[in-house]
């Protein structure tokens, strides 16, 4: 989980933009300290496969199952 409260608008409704810049931010700010696993550092297709990959192996949360199913 990314560690924050994502906002939303003023009907209730997820904004997705909103959600998507507030990502990059997060990511861009976890880059710039270091704090990314290697895989994540340059995110190629073939990466983020292996990440997963790694994280499927090591077992996964419920939540985390049914997000990637």
């Amino acid at each position: 989980m990314l560690g924050y409260k994502v906002n939303s608008n003023i009907s209730g409704m997820f904004d997705f933009e909103l959600f998507k810049k507030e990502v990059l931010e997060h990511y861009h700010i976890q880059k710039e300290q270091g704090k990314l696993h290697i895989y994540l550092e340059n995110p190629s297709p073939a990466n983020l496969r292996d990440y997963t990959l790694k994280h499927v192996r090591e077992g996964l949360s419920k939540d985390d199952e049914r997000v990637l199913n």
